[in-house]
């Protein structure tokens, strides 16, 4: 009897060691999250140079890399609302340049200055992630992300509270981006004025207050802080939005 109740209590621990150990192993070896073809094409930005080219080169020619760039965009506008989820998930990505391209693609893709032809691709899905990434370490990935955010307009109104946090950003070309971002979004920016002023902004002109009356392009005008001009908010622009800090001169 004492040997047959050895036996049953050597099986079970048996059994609970090898149940024991296969829990560790699943629980150590958990599958890695599928990668998407719009995560795979996403993937391929990292390589491309930052910020885009201010201008085309003398004899006319493309560089092989601004041509390569091209046929990606146009792939990841093709992919809609799978494209803006690729790049949403690139803003958290380890590398730093695809970090930065991901939020330059979203702020290519969502405008309609880079190819007046292509159709503006709506990026809302990307907002959450675009507010995280006004936080990144990296200024462009912040710059760019807020001219993202600005590309989006009213809808994009959530993302004020960051864009005003954005506005104390030591980085001129981060506080420079917010002010563009708040500009895009428009009247449902007003709860930004506060800020705006507090940090010593004039803006001069309508700017998100909510007026009735239209406020075109040309009512618009710059922000100065501290006596110094940081950035001009619409009218025509000396480079692409990307291409930097923007400087912007007045419509006329």
């Amino acid at each position: 009897m004492t040997t047959k109740v050895s036996c049953t209590m050597r099986l079970i621990a048996r059994i609970f060691f090898i149940s024991f150990v296969l829990c560790i192993t699943s629980t150590t070896q958990l599958p890695k999250p599928l990668q998407t073809d719009a995560d795979t094409l996403v993937q391929q930005l990292r390589d491309l140079p930052t910020p885009l080219p201010v201008s085309p080169r003398s004899d006319g020619s493309i560089p092989p890399e601004e041509q390569r760039r091209r046929q990606l965009y146009e792939e990841i506008l093709r992919l809609g609302p799978n494209g803006v989820l690729g790049l949403s998930r690139a803003l958290h990505a380890d590398d730093v340049h695809l970090r930065k391209n991901a939020a330059l693609a979203l702020s290519v893709l969502a405008g309609s200055w880079y190819d007046p032809s292509w159709p503006r691709l709506d990026i809302r899905r990307a907002l959450p992630a675009l507010v995280v990434a006004l936080h990144d370490s990296e200024p462009n990935v912040r710059g760019w992300s807020a001219q993202a955010i600005g590309e989006i307009g009213a809808d994009a109104k959530g993302a004020v509270p960051e864009l005003i946090t954005l506005l104390s950003n030591p980085d001129e070309g981060s506080r420079n981006s917010a002010c563009i971002a708040l500009r895009g979004i428009g009247p449902a920016a007003k709860p930004a004025l506060p800020a705006l002023l507090g940090r010593g902004v004039i803006l001069l002109g309508q700017v998100v207050t909510g007026s009735a009356t239209p406020v075109s392009a040309s009512q618009w005008s710059f922000c100065r802080t501290g006596g110094r001009v940081t950035t001009r908010l619409p009218g025509i622009h000396s480079g692409s939005p990307a291409s930097g800090c923007p400087r912007f001169s007045m419509r006329r």
